[in-house]
């Protein structure tokens, strides 16, 4: 089992070099990148993005990109 250490989105932010920017003043993350943010596991953030329970998710070339509110 693959644990994930919770992490603030701030000191992410900051970390990250480049987040992908689709529309202006909103970051996307991957699902992986989501699933360490919301302290989750990878599979079951794919299942709500299947599910359609997260608002505002791309499928771009085959893959998840989750919108963020980029802090300022």
């Amino acid at each position: 089992m693959i644990r994930h250490t919770e992490i603030d989105l701030k000191d992410y932010l900051k970390q990250k070099k480049k987040i992908p920017m689709l529309k202006q003043g909103i970051a996307y993350v991957s699902a992986n990148e989501y699933a360490i943010m919301v302290n989750s596991h990878p599979i079951t953030i794919n299942r709500w993005l299947n599910a359609g329970k997260i608002e505002g998710a791309l499928k771009i070339g085959g893959r998840w990109k989750i919108p963020i509110m980029k802090e300022a």
